[in-house]
Order: structure tokens, then C-alpha cells, then sequence
């Protein structure tokens, strides 16, 4: 997928397409074509010298998609701490939901879903795609 909408990216299932995505759009970091679900950490993909790891599962794991959310917080958007927990009735019922807004004012993304991480991820590609 080249120009991901609001739509497919809501619609993705919690998994390894949506981690890779955090990877590329969230996190910038080139990922292996050799190794899938691999990513550069240091080096460039150029260099003799590189170092490789293992994507973690940001929509699956908490603490994955924690840092997800930490490194929201470092660039041009806040989290919110609108975490809409488990009893939360959403659009699509009992869900989660994550917002996020940049500090400047100049957007606002939001989403929903099953589990918080899942939402975590969903919301925070839309924020850095401004979807």
C-alpha cells in the first residue's frame, strides 16, 4: 500500500502489516527486504556497518506500543492521555480509544479498537499521515 486512507488503516487487523507501517511512518526506519520484520537501528542501509532487530509487536504488546507513544510525545505531537478504557463505549462497542493532537493545534487524530495497543498504533499512524 503506497497512499494508505483513514479507512484501510482503521480497518487493519492488529499485526505484523500494521508493526512494519509503525516502522516506516511512525518510527522512520528503513526495514529489511531480506529479513522480514527487521529493522535498521543504526548504520544506514548503505553502510558496511549496520545494526538489525526484530520489529517488536507495537499493536499486540503494551510496552511496544508504549514507546510508540513516547516517541509521539518527542516530535510534533502530544498524547493526549484520552485513553478510553475497556467499558468505553465506542462506535464499534466495548473498545479502546487513543487521541492524539499536535501541540501547535494544527491536528487531531483519533482511534478506536479492540485492544489498547491496536489503538495506539492506528491513532499514531494517523496523526504522523494527518488522517
Amino acid at each position: 500500500m503506497n497512499e494508505l486512507t483513514r479507512e484501510q488503516i482503521l480497518a487493519m487487523p492488529a499485526g505484523r502489516e500494521l508493526d512494519n507501517l509503525i516502522v516506516k511512518y511512525v518510527l522512520r526506519k528503513a526495514t529489511s527486504k531480506d529479513r522480514p520484520n527487521w529493522y535498521l537501528i543504526s548504520g544506514t542501509t548503505s553502510s558496511s556497518v549496520q545494526e538489525w532487530v526484530k520489529i517488536p509487536r507495537f499493536s499486540k504488546d503494551i510496552s511496544a506500543a508504549w514507546e510508540v507513544v513516547k516517541k509521539l510525545e518527542g516530535s510534533h505531537y502530544f498524547h493526549c492521555s484520552r485513553l478510553h478504557g475497556q467499558s468505553y463505549q465506542s462506535i464499534q462497542g466495548n473498545g479502546y480509544g487513543v487521541d492524539f493532537e499536535r501541540t501547535d493545534g494544527e491536528g487531531f487524530s483519533n482511534a478506536e479498537a479492540h485492544t489498547l495497543p491496536e489503538a495506539i498504533c492506528k491513532a499514531s499512524l494517523l496523526a504522523v499521515r494527518g488522517l
